[in-house]
């Protein structure tokens, strides 16, 4: 009976543990609780759904500018944060956070009622050209209960330079960690009612981003019949025309007080610099010498990014070797260093859109002798390339 009770009475002690750490003590946070943290979803590139998944550093910048806001009251103008007036916020690949010198606390802004926050990536350095700088600017309308910010990036590509001969110099990204990507809605954070009580709300911002570019890929496959009996060996793979250069990607956002929600408005491309690209002077695709054959698509290059551009209507021009092996198996060279084009544009894609974002259009083209014509199938995005 003795070691009957203690163990009644162990279970009675426990019970009591437990309905005291589940009722009266107090909800432990993390030691980050009180900063403001950053997390990031970024929308989908391969696809046309608006779709966000989980931030990749391997696929996108890893540094971003934040600007943040506050406002003392429902009626009052919100005032720019001098501590996130384009603030670099940097990913940390091994502990899986974003972080930013000193993290800034929410009880470091005692006046505040409300927050914005809106970001882009990849962060510029605002004091490198004060010509170049990302900005942000407000507009309250206090009849309607309205606050919108007007977001701006000045865009050019990394690499860019006057001439497009080497890979240094194209006016297109090939690394997607280059694009410039922007929030698809800032966060909004009231932290005290009107009487200026505190209130429970989420210490996380939380962004999602947009794709500002759209990219493609060159893909080429020999026709079935020409494949028996000859080998197509593509040796240079260059683009002519006019081709967006820079520009600045613009974004307006609106807050309804009254609603509580915000609106984005579509993302813009203004400024848009432009220049052609001429045969003398064509931008190179990079890759190495790739023999084509009837089985399979085959990829030139990496995918490409550049500026969504309704007139967008680049010449695709292929050099290549066209070789046939004899019956003694030896091989004889039929064709070297031909050069055949075709325009990318709706007639030979019937599926193009050069004004798209978040889509990476896979740019398939079927080689054949002598003529040129489109398939309808195959997503429409597949021309036939003349060759000799």
């Amino acid at each position: 009976m003795k070691k009957s009770n203690s163990i009644i009475s162990s279970i009675a002690l426990l019970a009591g543990l437990s309905a005291c750490s589940s009722n009266d003590m107090p909800v432990q946070h993390s030691d980050q609780y009180d900063n403001i943290t950053f997390t990031v979803e970024t929308q989908k590139v391969a696809t046309r759904a608006n779709e966000y998944e989980t931030y990749d550093p391997d696929l996108h910048p890893q540094q971003m500018g934040v600007f943040g806001y506050q406002a003392n009251s429902q009626t009052s103008d919100h005032t720019l944060l001098n501590d996130f007036n384009n603030q670099q916020v940097t990913y940390d690949k091994s502990q899986g956070t974003w972080g930013y010198g000193t993290p800034k606390k929410w009880e470091d802004y005692q006046e505040a009622r409300f927050f914005d926050f809106l970001a882009y990536m990849p962060y510029r350095d605002n004091s490198a050209n004060s010509e170049k700088q990302a900005s942000i600017t407000t507009q309250s309308d206090a009849a309607k209960q309205r606050e919108t910010y007007t977001l701006s990036i000045p865009y050019t590509p990394t690499t860019y330079a006057s001439t497009s001969t080497t890979t240094s110099a194209s006016p297109f990204v090939f690394d997607s960690k280059s694009a410039p990507i922007i929030c698809a809605l800032p966060e909004h954070r009231e932290v005290k009612d009107e009487k200026g009580n505190k209130k429970s709300f989420d210490h996380t911002i939380r962004f999602k981003f947009d794709q500002t570019l759209i990219g493609y890929k060159l893909l080429f496959k020999l026709d079935p019949q020409m494949g028996a009996i000859r080998q197509f060996n593509i040796k240079k793979v260059q683009i002519t025309g006019e081709i967006p250069t820079s520009c600045t990607i613009t974004r307006n956002f609106t807050y309804d007080k009254t609603k509580q929600e915000w609106t984005a408005g579509g993302i813009q491309w203004t400024g848009i610099t432009l220049q052609t690209f001429t045969n003398d002077n064509p931008v190179i695709i990079p890759f190495k010498e790739t023999v084509v054959t009837p089985t399979d698509y085959a990829q030139w290059g990496g995918t490409f990014y550049t500026i969504p551009y309704a007139a967008f209507e680049p010449t695709i021009q292929v050099t290549y070797d066209v070789e046939m092996k004899a019956q003694d198996g030896t091989t004889i060279v039929t064709r070297k260093d031909v050069t055949s084009s075709i325009v990318l544009n709706k007639s030979n894609f019937g599926s193009f859109n050069s004004s798209a974002t978040a889509t990476i259009y896979p740019i398939r083209i079927l080689i054949q002798p002598r003529y040129l014509y489109v398939l309808t199938d195959q997503d429409a995005y597949t021309g036939h390339l003349l060759i000799d």
